[in-house]
């Protein structure tokens, strides 16, 4: 009986001493745990569900969802530059009246400040298509994987606090703000950021990664939900994985030289004290009051919005 008792002591010590030397559950023992210092690049592919945000009938249904047979996201974290590349189709489904389903080629990018799409032309090869308004979301996708969040957690000066048995990171980079939590494994179980939507404000984008494995020797989620406005927009099962493969991707002149139009706001006076205030997609009411003006509509950014208010005090 005492041989068994001291073989369990031992037991213990050993791996209370080895949680304790692997630093489980903090950014450092994720780090380790994930190589994501030695990073450089990840390429993961899969197959599953994606959503078109902002499209749902009312506001009480998920947006519509589309079945992905094909995805690959490839990552620089260096640059850093990212390519998303998917085949998907939309899905019947009752009750919505939606068009015949095709298959639709995806093919994204980003790189530092540049956003862009390939498609193809009519009869033609693909062209970029600059996607300025897409550089936030995109950058959003790239420090929500697993490898990606630990690296600039660790590059942003993040903080730590325990959470259950593991530990919760926060840290800011640009201005997004991100928020992890690691579990007692030493796995990222979930990524939150807010990124700027013309309809929702800042709207909460949640990533959670769960069934981890091995791949190829890399440790990653076979197994990823990402979650923006309160309704998944992705969910995939990961079926592969590349680590430090070549992730050279190279920023088309078409979209370094595109430049985004000024904002333009035109005035037309309806009534006394109210005016019609138009230009691009989205148009405003101002009401001109004693001692306040009343603006209906501040549409799409913080540039257009700022556009009718100072056409509207002018």
């Amino acid at each position: 009986m005492r041989t068994w008792i001291a073989l369990a002591a031992g037991l213990v010590t050993a791996l209370t001493l080895t949680a304790c030397g692997s630093k489980a559950g903090t950014l450092q023992g994720s780090t380790d745990a994930l190589a994501a210092a030695d990073t450089k690049s990840i390429e993961y592919s899969g197959t599953g569900k994606w959503f078109q945000f902002g499209q749902a009938p009312n506001p009480t249904l998920p947006w519509p969802a589309f079945d992905v047979s094909a995805f690959t996201a490839s990552i620089n974290y260096d640059t850093p530059a990212a390519r998303t590349q998917m085949t998907r189709k939309q899905v019947v489904e009752p009750g919505r009246n939606r068009p015949a389903p095709v298959d639709q080629k995806v093919d994204q990018y980003v790189s530092g400040t540049t956003a862009w799409n390939m498609a193809a032309a009519p009869g033609g090869a693909p062209a970029a298509q600059a996607q300025p308004a897409a550089v936030e979301e995109r950058m959003m996708e790239i420090w929500s994987t697993p490898q990606g969040f630990l690296k600039a957690a660790t590059a942003n000066n993040a903080t730590s606090q325990a959470a259950g048995t593991g530990s919760e990171v926060t840290f800011t980079a640009g201005k997004n703000k991100y928020v992890g939590t690691i579990n007692a494994l030493n796995q990222v179980e979930k990524v939150q950021t807010w990124i700027n939507n013309p309809v929702l404000g800042d709207t909460l984008v949640e990533t959670a990664f769960s069934d981890y494995r091995d791949f190829n020797g890399v440790q990653f989620p076979a197994h990823i939900v990402r979650q923006q406005g309160g309704y998944p927009v992705l969910d995939l099962t990961v079926s592969s994985v590349t680590r430090n493969g070549a992730v050279d991707l190279a920023v088309p002149d078409q979209a370094r030289n595109a430049t985004v139009p000024p904002v333009t706001v035109t005035s037309d006076k309806l009534a006394e004290g109210v005016y019609y205030l138009r230009g691009g997609t989205h148009h405003s009411l101002a009401i001109d009051q004693q001692d306040h003006i009343v603006i209906v509509e501040g549409p799409l950014d913080e540039a257009r919005s700022t556009a009718v208010i100072a056409k509207a005090i002018w």
